[in-house]
C-alpha cells in the first residue's frame, strides 16, 4: 500500500512539473524528471507484494518496466560508446543579415 502512495506521489510531481515546465528553470525540470527512475523501481517493488496477493500470479508490470529500463540504458550506453559531437550553431542574426 505504501508503494502505491509513492507511485501516485511521484506521478503527481512529475506531471506537475511537466504542466508548469514553461514557468520553471529547465535545470529543475530536468532534475525532477529523473524521478522517473525512482518510479520504475517503486513500481517494480509494488509487484513484489506477495502478502496481499494471496497466491495470485505476479503482475506483468515488472516485465514491462524492466524491458523499458533496459532499452533506455542500452540507448544511453550506445550513445556513450559512439560519442557526441559539439557543433557551433549559427546565429539567426547572421541569417537575417544575408536575407535582407
Amino acid at each position: 500500500m505504501i508503494t502505491g502512495y509513492c507511485i501516485a506521489g511521484l506521478l503527481l510531481i512529475i506531471g506537475a512539473t511537466s504542466f508548469f515546465r514553461h514557468n520553471m528553470k529547465y535545470e529543475n525540470f530536468y532534475v525532477v524528471h529523473h524521478l522517473v527512475f525512482a518510479l520504475f523501481f517503486v513500481t517494480a517493488a509494488h509487484t513484489l507484494d506477495d502478502m496481499n496477493r494471496q497466491g495470485q500470479a505476479r503482475s506483468q508490470t515488472f516485465k514491462w518496466f524492466t524491458a523499458s529500463l533496459v532499452y533506455y540504458l542500452s540507448d544511453r550506453f550506445s550513445m556513450r560508446m559512439v560519442g557526441t559531437v559539439t557543433m557551433k550553431m549559427p546565429s539567426m542574426n547572421d541569417f537575417y543579415k544575408r536575407v535582407i
